[in-house]
C-alpha cells in the first residue's frame, strides 16, 4: 500500500501512516513490525509525537490521538474537511487545520475544541507555535498571525505566492517559504 505520510520516531518506534487508513510501527533497529492500528481514511498529512502520544489527521477529516506504544485510539476529533497538514503542539495543545480553511485549537489529553478559527484560504502546511503565538501559511497568498490563546487573528501578511513551507524563526528571524523556490525573511518580535 503507498505511504504519502511523512513518519515520526518515538524510543525504538518508526511510525507512519499509509493510503490504507493504517498506521504502522516499526522496530527502528530490526525493521520488524510493532503493530498496525486499522484507523481508516488515507493518511497524506505526516505524524506528530508528543510525550508518546501520537497525533495525526486523515482524509476523512478526523484528528486522532493514539499510544505510540500500541496504536490504541485514546481519542478522535471531527474537522469536517480533509487533512493535509501535520499537527503542531504545545505542552497543553494541539494545532491543525484542514483544507476547508478551519483551524483548531484541540486539548492534547481530552481532544475538546478549545477554539476555531475560519478562513477563506486552503491550510495544508504545519503551522509554527511560539510562546504567544501561532505562525499559520495559508495557500492563498498569506500568512497569518493568530493569538494562541484565543485563535483571534492578530495580524495577516499577504506574499507573492502560494505558501508551501511550514515557516522557521531562526535568531529572531522568521523564514517563509513558498512557490518558485523564494524564500523571504522577516525580523520578528514579539
Amino acid at each position: 500500500m503507498p505511504t504519502r505520510s511523512s513518519p515520526a520516531l518515538v524510543n525504538d518506534l518508526f511510525i507512519f501512516g499509509n493510503d490504507d487508513g493504517e498506521i504502522i510501527a516499526l522496530n527502528s533497529s530490526t525493521g520488524d513490525s510493532a503493530y498496525v492500528s486499522k484507523i481508516g481514511g488515507h493518511f497524506f498529512s505526516g505524524l506528530t509525537i508528543s510525550d508518546s502520544v501520537i497525533y495525526a489527521g486523515n482524509e476523512n477529516g478526523s484528528v486522532y490521538a493514539l499510544k505510540a506504544v500500541d496504536g490504541e485510539i485514546i481519542w478522535k476529533f471531527d474537522t469536517g474537511g480533509r487533512i493535509k497538514m501535520e499537527p503542531s503542539t504545545d505542552a497543553q495543545n494541539i494545532y491543525i487545520g484542514n483544507l476547508n480553511g478551519n483551524f483548531y485549537s484541540i486539548n492534547k489529553l481530552t481532544g475538546v475544541e478549545n477554539w476555531r478559527t475560519d478562513f477563506s484560504g486552503i491550510l495544508n502546511t504545519t503551522s509554527l507555535v511560539t510562546e504567544n503565538l501561532i505562525i499559520l501559511p495559508d495557500v492563498l497568498y498569506e500568512i497569518h498571525f493568530l493569538d494562541k490563546q484565543s485563535g483571534d487573528i492578530v495580524k495577516s501578511i499577504p506574499l507573492d505566492g502560494r505558501a508551501k513551507l511550514s515557516p522557521v524563526i531562526h535568531k529572531n528571524i522568521l523564514f517563509i517559504g513558498y512557490d518558485d523556490g523564494v524564500i523571504r525573511a522577516y525580523e520578528f518580535v514579539y
